[in-house]
């Protein structure tokens, strides 16, 4: 995962760079050089079913904004973050909004002219208003997305949506559905039983009579 430092000048501002400038020295050679960089090597790109398991959260979602403070800035890794509307969530989300961190121009909102900026080749390159399928790990307070995870557009997730079925209703803390543990099922049918004990020892007693 390549990381390196870039420095926005007013040409790039004003382009509208979506990206990270994968070579500082391109400044030097003849001005800034604007353009896409997710160039991330993925030797292999998990199935649904593998990323399901590995991810802490997995939601479809419309990117609304970026710019959001660096949570830990004293760790010295410098981040920014992006907010998402949240449509619909299988693991991991239960509001309407989510918020991923990473190293990318988009992380950062409006770039200041001059200031030094950290990039990464893997980050996805997101765009404000895009609609997308995210699978994310927990980062501080809220998520961040790896390189070569399945987080895709919306529009190229159909495959994805197929498999992961219908959204969940109802979301543990840690992600999914919360299920019964074996003690919880025990002591739910042991209830049950005594219950109907009861019931079927008044009837037969009211037999009687």
């Amino acid at each position: 995962m390549a990381k390196v430092e870039l420095t926005v000048s007013a040409n790039s501002v004003r382009a509208g760079l979506l990206s990270v400038v994968l070579v500082a020295s391109l400044f030097l050679a003849g001005g800034p050089y604007a353009g896409p960089a997710y160039a991330c090597s993925c030797s292999e790109i998990p199935d649904v079913a593998e990323g399901f398991r590995d991810s802490d959260a997995i939601f479809t979602g419309e990117m609304v904004r970026g710019g959001l403070e660096d949570p830990a800035p004293e760790d010295g890794t410098m981040v920014g973050g992006i907010e998402f509307r949240v449509g619909e969530s299988w693991k991991g989300v239960s509001g309407e909004s989510a918020v991923v961190y990473g190293q990318d121009t988009v992380y950062y909102g409006e770039l200041e002219e001059g200031k030094m900026y950290t990039g990464n080749s893997c980050a996805y390159p997101f765009e404000k208003g895009g609609r997308y399928l995210v699978y994310a790990s927990r980062y501080e307070d809220g998520f961040r997305v790896e390189g070569c995870d399945r987080t895709t557009s919306l529009a190229s997730a159909d495959e994805d949506l197929r498999a992961l079925g219908p959204p969940a209703d109802r979301l543990a803390e840690t992600g999914g559905p919360a299920p019964l543990s074996v003690g919880g099922i025990l002591l739910t049918a042991g209830m049950l039983l005594i219950f109907t004990v009861c019931v079927v020892g008044l009837l037969l007693k009211r037999a009687r009579l």
